[in-house]
């Protein structure tokens, strides 16, 4: 019954097809929160959603349809998101804020839900500002030709706080999705996101 609210995805080969439907209903199975409205937290196994790797499950989850699923997933962090637009869930990892923005802008793209993105349009406006301050403090002559320009910051377990490509690229499509999204909200904003 669950499979028949999903968009159908098919594949010749009847065992891919098998793990297609198995995966929606297995991410399914470990996205907890409150129905019908409440935040979604989109877990990675037994550990605690991370943008990062919660991420897949709600682009999938926007892949078959389940929009508002993939909404309630995003709320998760949104709910999390700090003053200063800092979104940090998970063990100290500081990679889900540009996760997080591309998110946003994957969802836009698949609903072109404007009601929604007016709601949270503070959020995307203070997560990006949060991704184009952190990477200015990394404009120091010091830093030319050692990072100058890329953010810094843990993108694993181990304590290794550098201007790791992971870091740097997903900050810089969270950013350049919002400059997308807010071509819809306010175009000024927009150019100048986008010029960042």
């Amino acid at each position: 019954e669950k499979l028949k609210t999903a968009n159908r995805i098919c594949v010749p080969e009847k065992a891919i097809q098998s793990r297609v439907q198995a995966g929606a209903l297995h991410c399914d199975l470990v996205a907890y929160g409150k129905e019908p409205d409440g935040p979604v937290a989109a877990a990675i196994g037994w550990y605690a959603p991370i943008g990062s790797e919660s991420a897949p499950i709600i682009l999938f989850f926007d892949s078959i349809g389940w929009h508002k699923l993939a909404e309630r997933s995003i709320e998760f962090f949104l709910r999390r998101q700090r003053e200063d637009g800092f979104i940090q869930n998970f063990a100290g990892y500081q990679l889900e804020t540009g996760y997080v923005l591309w998110l946003i802008g994957e969802h836009f793209r698949y609903t072109k839900d404007l009601d929604w993105l007016k709601r949270i349009e503070r959020n995307i406006k203070i997560g990006a500002q949060y991704l184009i301050e952190w990477r200015r403090r990394n404009m120091k002559p010091e830093l030319k030709g050692k990072g100058y320009g890329l953010v810094d910051g843990k993108v694993g377990d181990p304590d290794d706080f550098f201007h790791s490509f992971m870091l740097n690229a997903t900050s810089i499509l969270g950013v350049k999705r919002v400059a997308e999204v807010m071509k819809y909200l306010n175009e000024k904003e927009a150019e100048e996101i986008e010029a960042e």
